[in-house]
């Protein structure tokens, strides 16, 4: 049985494997464009795959989209993604898609009746809350208000547990007040269950990705972009600072971050209904 579709994480919240539809193994990019992943094809036999897994055993909540976001138009996914949502439901398999598109529609009535059935989630990226940088930073994900739009549609059709997920913050040039309160903002206006917000992680790779893209894109930022990246972590100083304004929009706004335990609650109550 090959299970190299199925990855699996070592934990069971928010998610115990990430599922890959392709061929290639799934690679995390910070700042993605479609260039990044025109390399990447369909695995025509991860449906089958999947199904010879599932059925043969219980296993925990899978993740689609994580890495790569699979509703992207590019990919050509539309008629992959329902079979393997037909799949799941036959199953009652969990699931959590992340995702910057509102693409996702395409398949909300496949998602409702899973969300009936066992825990859905949906997990929407959102980065940028001003088009001028969006279009720049943010190239993969529909508009900002777009994206809100699919989550206030899945919330008002579905069962489904949506959260927004602010990844990453990029100091600088997504880690102003005005930017993220917007997002925080509009997450309370449009329902979401929780918002969890994660500061960009350093690393060789990704500081020379971010270095590149911000002499190229945002010179005005390069040097004290430079002195930020150059050590192995962000310095302690900045983490604090950044600390305090998160936990002030999280005090203002008073929306849930602790998706764990939402997953849990879910769970718990299909359950009930299953005794």
């Amino acid at each position: 049985m090959n299970q190299d579709i199925l990855i699996p994480t070592n934990k069971k919240y928010p998610y115990a494997y990430e599922l890959n539809i392709f061929q290639e193994p799934l690679q995390e990019v910070v700042l993605s464009s479609e260039e990044d992943y025109k390399h990447y094809t369909l695995n025509p036999q991860v449906v089958q795959t999947l199904e010879e897994i599932l059925k043969t055993k219980r296993i925990g909540i899978i993740a689609l989209g994580k890495t790569i976001d699979v509703y992207h138009p590019m990919f050509h996914a539309e008629f992959l993604i329902s079979r393997i949502l037909k799949l799941l439901i036959k199953y009652r398999q969990s699931i959590v898609i992340y995702t910057k598109t509102n693409y996702i529609l395409n398949d909300l009535n496949y998602i409702k009746e899973l969300s009936t059935l066992t825990y859905v989630g949906l997990n929407m990226n959102v980065m940028c809350s001003h088009l001028e940088h969006e279009k720049i930073i943010d190239q993969m994900g529909n508009s900002f208000l777009s994206r809100f739009e699919c989550i206030d549609t899945i919330k008002k059709n579905t069962d489904v547990v949506v959260g927004i997920t602010i990844n990453p913050v990029i100091p600088y040039l997504l880690d102003s007040k005005e930017n993220l309160e917007l997002i925080f903002h509009h997450a309370v206006k449009y329902h979401a269950d929780y918002l969890e917000v994660m500061l960009l992680k350093v690393n060789k790779e990704n500081a020379s990705a971010i270095l590149t893209f911000v002499e190229e894109k945002y010179p005005e930022h390069f040097d004290a972009m430079y002195r930020l990246l150059s050590r192995k972590s962000i310095p302690t100083q900045y983490k604090v600072s950044f600390v305090e304004m998160i936990k002030e929009l999280y005090n203002k706004f008073s929306i849930n971050q602790d998706h764990r335990q939402l997953i849990k609650e879910r769970i718990l109550g299909i359950n009930r209904l299953d005794l």
